[in-house]
């Protein structure tokens, strides 16, 4: 690979500031054009937003990743001697910090009348670490910073319309996601709650609650630390997430970019600890191949879409890039790299259960691979204890709190603590894919079953629009790359890649976002075959530089145009706070609701943007009139009854969501829609402001 003076032409020769302010220049010139895309208000004005919406939302989320990266230098002396340090620091410190969120948040701390001090302190520490470090490693962090800072240059499209997308309001873009739902209804929803209560806990009435949700104690975290109350204060409707200094419920969205762009620059020094597997002294320059491999991965429409967005996939996918690190790491003994291993695996796990499928085997097969038989028990046994002790707050709140410690998972065996046989079997139906094999593989590369409601049968596999051309691109790379010195590698990556694809087809329900674990060995095979060609010479490396650029902006336009496609249209009931009145029955629901109302939402379990004391329950838990009907199943007045005991006034029904509910079988079987109309004709009226449709407001009849 060419050297970086050959590369970058004058600016080699340039002063230091030109290249900079010249990258800063386009960034900001590309966040224009994103911004503007469907906004009347024209691309200055678009670009102040963002700005003004990444300060105050992303200043947080920043400074919670720094803080981790800085705690990361307490781990650091049981890995003293490791090549890649800053990659092993980053990803054990916010993991540490994750599980730190966690305890603090189980325990209560953050809901005293010092919740705000305990939670800006540990912040505090790890940046002040952070600082240190800096501050006495200036001239090599500098000099690391400008061998890829040009070849990174290829990601700014897709970093700019990152930051874009994180500054709208969940529940506006990604018609590809359902509008958020899930953002909704439990990973911004949970923290909400949690601020309430004062703690992290689970929840009867949130399966999902208790799922880990380290990400999501990492939102609670954020937002008590930036002074968020949990409750409404005098005179004002917003709370939580939707209220304090700064905006929590955004930094939430940028805390989980953060991660994705942690995860493309983790990409990166995988490809260098690929490459140097081969050859631990080989010092050629590499940084061509791994800046462009981050960016290509950062540029894949579903990392787009799904980064920008309070999730947590992209944190599982930065963990298991650090946790493959480790795993090819030569200069720590096996045990060590267990332990990294093992840390970095759990924490993706406490991020979202299936990396234990999705991401622990993939670690595993590098950990084999890079090691003789006769260190393999040490090295996977030292994994195991370190992602069970990662996994422990989460293991420990579960069993204190149901008797299961890995509900709502191995009920059989475990117990089903408090729900019935019927909720299991419903639960385990919604997140499995009943088909054949034969059915399962061809959905892989297949289009699946024409949905009725749309005409359309969209891919769910890695030929789903939103993966644009990265599959076929990493096979290609994997066959350059097998015919290359970097073939232990690429066989280690692409057998790992072979068990994430077959964990997918076996233990999930078939959806193409539960693959971006795989665009992590992925992008990385990309970038060794990009190594790989560049030995050949100057224009094979300039060949092979390009190659991989033009990849990027291939996929960064792909998801450009996604974006274009699904940014700004608004669902009738997408945005529940936006100002009109009078409007959809959501608008009025919030805003024209008589004082002392108390909202119940059937059918939909969105209540994020609802006032406080919505009451809501997940499809898969007993919900309040669930619950009455089943008990007096005959006695409609009865059902009325229990929602008054329970102070709920207005009722929003979304029959839509019932029916599709019901069509799929997730629907509770009490709310039967052909029970459901009579008694809400009988005992509700349609609420002053609304109209009859699909979505409607009423309330009981006095």
């Amino acid at each position: 690979m060419p050297s970086r003076a050959a590369t970058a032409g004058p600016l080699a020769r340039a002063p230091r500031w030109v290249a900079p302010a010249l990258l800063a220049a386009l960034l900001l010139g590309l966040i224009a054009l994103g911004a503007s895309i469907g906004n009347p208000e024209g691309p200055v004005r678009g670009l102040a937003s963002v700005l003004y919406v990444t300060i105050l939302g992303g200043g947080p989320a920043a400074a919670y990743l720094a803080a981790g990266v800085g705690l990361g230098r307490l781990l650091m002396p049981l890995f003293e001697g490791a090549r890649e340090r800053f990659a092993l620091q980053a990803g054990l410190g916010i993991g540490l910090l994750l599980t730190l969120s966690h305890l603090l948040g189980w325990s209560g701390a953050f809901g005293t009348g010092a919740g705000m001090i305990v939670a800006a302190g540990v912040v505090g520490a790890g940046l002040l670490l952070l600082a240190h470090q800096l501050a006495g490693d200036r001239e090599q962090h500098a000099a690391a910073t400008a061998r890829i800072r040009l070849w990174a240059a290829w990601g700014l499209p897709a970093l700019a319309l990152l930051m874009v997308a994180a500054s709208n309001p969940p529940g506006w873009l990604w018609e590809s996601e359902g509008r958020g739902y899930d953002v909704l209804e439990y990973h911004l929803q949970l923290p909400q709650e949690w601020l309430a209560l004062g703690r992290v806990r689970p929840l009867e009435h949130n399966v999902y609650s208790f799922l880990p949700g380290y990400v999501e104690a990492a939102f609670y975290h954020i937002a008590v630390m930036v002074g968020s109350p949990g409750h409404a204060p005098a005179g004002s409707a917003a709370y939580g997430l939707l209220a304090g200094e700064g905006m929590p419920v955004l930094s939430a969205q940028f805390l989980h970019a953060g991660f994705a762009v942690l995860g493309a620059v983790l990409v990166g020094r995988l490809v260098i600890a690929a490459a140097r597997s081969a050859d631990p002294d080989d010092e050629r320059e590499l940084s061509a191949p791994a800046a462009l491999a981050g960016a290509l991965f950062l540029s894949v429409p579903w990392v787009i879409v799904t980064g920008s967005m309070a999730y947590n996939d992209l944190a599982v996918a930065a963990f298991l890039a650090a946790a493959l690190i480790a795993a090819l790491e030569p200069r720590m003994p096996p045990w060590k790299r267990g332990v990294a291993v093992g840390l970095l695996i759990g924490a993706a796990c406490g991020a979202k259960p299936t990396a234990i499928a999705l991401g622990a085997p993939a670690a595993a097969v590098a950990l084999i691979g890079v090691l003789p038989a006769r260190r393999w028990v040490a090295a996977l046994g030292a994994a195991a204890g370190a992602g069970a002790l990662m996994l422990a707050p989460w293991l420990v709140r579960n069993a204190l709190a149901c008797g299961n410690p890995v509900f709502p998972a191995a009920t059989e065996l475990l117990g089903s603590a408090h729900w019935s046989a019927e909720q299991v079997a419903r639960y385990a139906a919604a997140h499995k894919f009943e088909g054949t094999l034969l059915e399962r593989l061809a959905l892989a590369v297949l289009p699946g079953p024409t949905d009725p409601a749309t005409g359309t049968a969209l891919h769910r596999g890695l030929l789903h629009p939103q993966w644009s051309v990265f599959f076929p691109l990493a096979v290609a790379g994997a066959v350059i790359g097998a015919f290359s010195r970097y073939r232990r590698a690429v066989s280690i990556l692409g057998i790992g890649m072979v068990i994430q694809l077959a964990a997918w087809l076996a233990a999930t329900h078939i959806q193409s976002r539960f693959l971006i674990p795989l665009a992590v060995p992925g992008a990385a095979l990309i970038g060794l075959a990009g190594a790989a060609v560049a030995r050949r010479g100057a224009w094979a490396a300039r060949g092979a530089a390009g190659a991989l650029a033009a990849a990027t902006l291939l996929h960064a336009g792909h998801s450009l145009l996604t974006f274009s496609v699904q940014g700004r249209g608004l669902a009738e009931d997408a945005l529940p706070n936006a100002p009109l009145v009078p409007g959809p029955p959501a608008l009025v629901a919030n805003l024209r609701l008589p004082p002392g109302s108390r909202l119940y939402l059937l059918g939909d379990a969105r209540p994020l943007y609802h006032a406080a004391g919505t009451v809501y329950a997940t499809t898969y838990d007993r919900s309040l009139l669930a619950g009455a009907m089943a008990r007096s199943p005959g006695e409609p007045r009865a059902w009325t009854g229990a929602l008054r005991a329970a102070g709920v006034t207005h009722i929003l029904v979304d029959y839509s969501e019932l029916d599709r509910l019901a069509r799929s079988g997730f629907l509770d079987p009490d709310l039967s829609p052909e029970r459901l109309r009579p008694w809400l004709d009988a005992e509700t009226r349609l609420a002053p402001g609304s109209e009859p449709g699909r979505i409607e407001l009423r309330e009981l009849r006095p």
